[in-house]
């Protein structure tokens, strides 16, 4: 190989290989934490794109009992919109600061449901399985989802039922939520989400 050629090739892999430490570093970046005021001025000024999440964000902060706290972040807008902790929700508000259409307003709520079942399943199971753990919150974002379908919004169900499918199909066997979800799709109680699902808005 020529010199000016090894050096080309030498420059581009040097190119590669900061490109993946810096993706590395960007993703090992802890999220900032934001003042609850700030962020819930944040979500109020965002409503219209977010109107369902942000009514039930408000419904949870104020009723739900087992909901002790909510804190908010801010990350890169990836990975995930919000976690549960002990008795705490945290939700990455850089979903809501620029709207991204992966995480519209029907999957940030299925999201928000998602972790609240992951309260409720540690309420009842102290020493926890994670995969029945998941599994639970997987079941439960749908349970609270059909209660929306049958007051007559059905789209957060839909969309419950579509990424759960969707994900379940993922080749990602060691990860503990496509093995809840391997499990969840083939019991009778998502068939009936399903079928629900599907005549809904008929």
């Amino acid at each position: 190989m020529k010199p000016k050629v090894i050096g080309v090739f030498i420059f581009l892999l040097s190119l590669s290989l900061f490109g993946e430490a810096q993706a590395q570093n960007v993703q090992r970046k802890p999220k900032e934490k934001v003042d609850q005021q700030e962020a819930l001025e944040i979500i109020r000024q965002k409503r219209e794109y977010f109107p369902k999440f942000t009514a039930q964000m408000e419904r949870i902060r104020k009723n739900e009992a087992i909901v002790k706290e909510m804190r908010f972040v801010r990350g890169t807008g990836r990975g995930n919109p919000a976690s549960a902790g002990k008795s705490v929700i945290t939700i990455d508000i850089s979903f809501i600061e620029t709207p991204n259409k992966a995480y519209d307003d029907n999957r940030l709520l299925v999201v928000l449901f998602h972790e609240l079942g992951h309260l409720y399943y540690k309420k009842q199971h102290p020493v926890a399985d994670k995969i029945e753990n998941e599994k639970f919150a997987f079941e439960y974002s749908l349970k609270r989802t059909m209660e929306l379908a049958e007051a007559g919004d059905c789209q957060p169900l839909q969309t419950a039922v579509k990424f759960l499918m969707r994900r379940s199909q993922s080749n990602h066997t060691n990860d503990v939520h496509v093995i809840a979800l391997k499990k969840l799709v083939v019991a009778p109680q998502f068939l009936k989400y399903k079928k629900y699902a599907e005549r809904c808005d008929h």
